[in-house]
């Protein structure tokens, strides 16, 4: 019996990576409610309205097909190469390749610009806050910084992913801190990082390219089994005690010098899991190798 929904996006020429988050994006059971029910035409004009209705269009057309078929992402593409014309992310509509966390972010900051006037409930699905305490080495007084984020992103370090994240929150020391306590420069200054709040959906993404340009070609140590961020957190938010479970996985393949990207997704229906490759869709378990980024989509409270 053919599977609803689980057909491939074509590649328009070097658009793997593109194919691979708009694959990501669909194992998320809330965007998919969100965008498929909702009526955005009546929403203030913008570049982010027509990004926002580009996706919507896709969206149906890739939840209404079966095997073998597969989509062509023209519309779409068009939509996103006149928004970023004249933009920092004009690369996005130029036929090159492109890394598929940075075009996440951009489509996830579009559909909440598209929709902040109207509706939060982007900001309540993808959106989480940490905050960052500075303390002055010298008079230890501590000042607080706060950063909103739609995705964690994590070294290459521990023995669990959890121990990933636990390491991008660790203790670092910055020099010459500004002390507005002391009034001086001539000290140093330690900051610590804490969960604030987390998102109903989470995506943490792992920092596979160094400043070099090389690829950490690291094994991620996860095994796909539900996962807790309780003692990460310095705060009481009910998101404290959420338990997330895996929806998706996009793939980076090859190395820094060429790659391709492709997705696992969970099927939020069935709860099978495909490889969706391009065109090409297959049912799999889930591989942990070669992994990038990772959706995961609060279940219950505990």
């Amino acid at each position: 019996m053919d599977v609803k929904g689980v057909v491939g996006i074509q590649n328009m020429g070097n658009t793997c990576y593109c194919n691979s988050v708009i694959q990501l994006l669909r194992a998320c059971h809330d965007l998919n409610g969100f965008c498929l029910t909702n009526d955005f035409t009546n929403i203030k004009e913008s570049k982010y309205k027509s990004i926002l209705l580009a996706y919507q269009d896709i969206l149906k057309s890739l939840w209404s097909a079966s095997k073998p078929a597969y989509v062509k992402p023209v519309g779409f593409l068009t939509e996103i190469k006149k928004a970023v014309q004249g933009t920092v992310y004009e690369m996005f509509g130029m036929p090159i390749p492109n890394d598929s966390h940075e075009f996440l972010i951009y489509l996830l900051d579009s559909f909440y610009e598209a929709t902040k006037e109207d509706n939060s409930e982007i900001m309540s699905l993808f959106y989480g806050k940490i905050r960052k305490t500075i303390c002055c080495n010298n008079c230890k007084n501590n000042t607080y910084q706060w950063e909103i984020f739609n995705t964690l992103k994590i070294p290459c370090e521990g023995n669990t992913l959890k121990e990933w994240v636990q390491n991008e929150l660790k203790e670092t020391e910055i020099e010459n801190y500004h002390c507005e306590n002391c009034n001086s420069r001539k000290y140093s200054a330690k900051i610590y990082s804490h969960i604030w709040k987390l998102p109903k959906n989470l995506f943490i993404t792992i920092r596979r390219f160094n400043p070099n340009g090389s690829k950490n070609m690291t094994s991620c140590p996860y095994d796909g089994s539900n996962i807790q961020f309780t003692e990460l957190f310095e705060s009481d938010d009910p998101s404290k005690n959420w338990v997330y479970e895996l929806k998706g996985i996009c793939d980076h393949h090859g190395s820094h010098r060429g790659g391709h990207y492709t997705t696992q997704f969970k099927h939020p229906v069935t709860d099978e899991w495909w490889k969706m490759d391009d065109e090409s869709t297959n049912k799999q378990l889930p591989q942990f190798s070669s992994n990038y980024i990772f959706l995961f989509r609060a279940i219950h409270d505990v």
